[in-house]
């Protein structure tokens, strides 16, 4: 077995996964002489050991040189201080703005130790987005799933609104919507993301519930999918984007958030309620 501490480029080589038949001691040294006189490696004469074995064998791997600090585990609680760290940090200075240089320093971790766990920035950012919208759906009251079925259609467009509120109230929800707003001009996946694993599913939720009403025959709903987005927007109008939108001193002028809800609901079963007619 043939073992040597070489770093190339800060890493390690332990091992190397190939068999070397009939190979000399000579021969390698003439071959790392080389590869030093070209600067892509650098041989530590003071620390360079040789154990030779018959079978010629040298095997293994590339691995990166040992740090102070241990590698954070791929695990929830660990990961976490990372991705709070991040959080701030984009929602501060933008996607672009923000580096795993930086990132790596604002957590105490290492920048290796980021790459091992999110594979890039763009993993890190994706991995934000999902701890975001977890967050404000962990809670069972809240979501997207599990709508009740034994109440009225209107406390069911409550519940359901309530909801929504609470997307829009949680966690810098608003700051975030103007990030993703910036960046997905040149990254169009962010927005993406955003939707997917955000609104999306709180969506797609309600329009499978408006289905089970129209089948029920509670609701004479011809487009679920144009009536779920259209009371998203009766109360988002209200509630969320003139703040996204920063209007300043005219969100005085804005209905409260209970009358923009019941009027939403009014409005939706007035039009469609079983016994309306399409207009």
């Amino acid at each position: 077995m043939l073992e040597f501490p070489v770093f190339f480029d800060g890493y390690r080589l332990r091992q190397f996964d190939c068999t070397v038949k009939s190979i000399f001691y000579s021969a390698f040294k003439e071959i790392f002489k080389s590869l030093k006189k070209l600067r892509l490696i650098r041989l530590p004469s003071h620390s360079m050991r040789f154990t030779l074995q018959s079978s010629m064998k040298l095997e293994g791997r590339l691995r990166p040189m040992k740090t102070a600090e241990k590698p954070v585990r791929n695990e929830t609680a660990s990961t976490l201080p990372v991705i709070k760290a991040a959080r701030r940090l984009f929602l501060k200075k933008g996607y672009d703005g923000v580096n795993l240089d930086a990132i790596a320093r604002k957590a105490g971790v290492s920048r290796q130790t980021l790459y091992n766990i999110f594979g890039s920035k763009e993993g890190l950012f994706k991995a934000v987005l999902n701890d975001h919208w977890s967050t404000i759906a962990g809670s069972s009251d809240h979501s997207a799933e599990n709508f009740p079925t034994d109440v009225s259609v209107e406390e069911l467009l409550r519940v359901f609104a309530n909801r929504m509120l609470h997307f829009i109230e949680t966690l810098e929800q608003v700051d975030f919507t103007r990030l993703v707003i910036a960046e997905s001009r040149h990254a169009a996946w962010i927005g993406r993301e955003f939707y997917d694993v955000g609104k999306g599913p709180l969506l797609h939720a309600f329009i499978r519930e408006i289905e089970r009403l129209n089948t029920s025959g509670k609701l004479h709903c011809n487009s679920p999918n144009l009536a779920a987005h259209q009371f998203f927007g009766l109360i988002l109008e209200v509630t969320f984007w003139p703040y996204v939108m920063a209007i300043g001193p005219a969100t005085a002028e804005l209905p409260s958030r209970e009358e923009a809800v019941e009027e939403a609901i009014a409005m939706f079963i007035a039009r469609h309620a079983r016994d309306a007619r399409p207009g």
